[in-house]
């Protein structure tokens, strides 16, 4: 009986390999020419996608005074065949109702600019590369914030790929304005409690232009998105810690305030700085 057995499994291999080996041989080579592009945010799939992720923000305060114009830089990541020559990359600005849109050429030099032409490349042999977005410091941003959407554009060459991966947002100023990564969710234990989240906000409260001052002042932080990542992305204790720091140099700056006749520090609208040490 073990033989017979034997004789069957040796049998049914046999035909397994050869459905396999006929499956191969039906199999076409991947030739697709379309080259889909998509921003690139790190995530491991399309579906972990969260829209506060593709908003962004600046503000010329944090440069030297004969800064004239800056550069944000953003990823963008090709889908399809990676190819051994050049390829443009084609970007547009969306026009957003209500808002107050920048202007190309007053606020931010234009995508068609053929002065970046060089730069709105896809690489030979990459799928992966960093545009620029140039702002120009109009005298403006002293007094408002602007709006920048733009989107990736078919070319001929690159068509769009995910429909959540298409935008980006951009806003910025001249002035201290709340970073958007001030109220970015972070899904600390996303299989356990999915609808749990942080925020800086969670540590240093609700952003006010003062308290950001304070922030910067007593730490030599910008308390940008760049410094806010980085702190969010730091161990816990380590937060909790510089929270409770924060919370004690407020009370210390109050009770100096005091002792010169001073109220707390508060915001223009009259709101006092808060910094709960829990």
């Amino acid at each position: 009986m073990k033989k017979v057995y034997t004789i069957l499994s040796c049998i049914t291999l046999s035909m397994f390999l050869l459905t396999l080996t006929s499956c191969e041989k039906d199999l076409e080579v991947y030739s697709s020419q379309v080259a889909r592009l998509n921003f690139y945010y790190g995530l491991n799939s399309p579906s972990a996608y969260k829209p506060e992720l593709s908003q962004s923000t600046f503000s010329f305060v944090y440069t030297s005074d004969d800064c004239k114009q800056d550069t944000v830089w953003f990823e963008v990541e090709s889908m399809g065949i990676v190819r051994d020559f050049d390829r443009p990359i084609s970007i547009k600005q969306t026009i957003l109702a209500g808002e107050d849109n920048a202007e190309a050429g007053k606020h931010y030099v234009a995508f068609n600019d053929p002065k970046l032409a060089h730069l709105y490349v896809m690489p030979a042999k990459k799928a992966r590369v960093k545009i620029p977005v140039v702002l120009l410091r109009d005298a403006s941003l002293k007094a408002k914030t602007v709006v920048l959407q733009f989107e990736i554009a078919d070319n001929g060459v690159f068509t769009n790929g995910y429909d959540n991966y298409q935008k980006r947002t951009l806003t910025f100023t001249d002035r201290l304005s709340e970073p958007a990564e001030w109220s970015t969710r972070y899904y600390t234990l996303p299989e356990i409690l999915p609808d749990y989240y942080i925020t800086f906000g969670t540590y240093m409260g609700d952003y006010g232009v003062r308290k950001h001052l304070f922030l910067i002042e007593k730490t030599g932080k910008k308390w940008d998105d760049e410094d806010i990542k980085e702190f969010m992305a730091s161990d816990s204790n380590y937060r909790s810690y510089m929270r409770s720091k924060m919370s004690r140099l407020l009370a210390k700056e109050n009770e100096e305030r005091a002792a010169k006749g001073l109220e707390p520090l508060m915001e223009d609208d009259g709101t006092p700085v808060v910094i709960e040490d829990v």
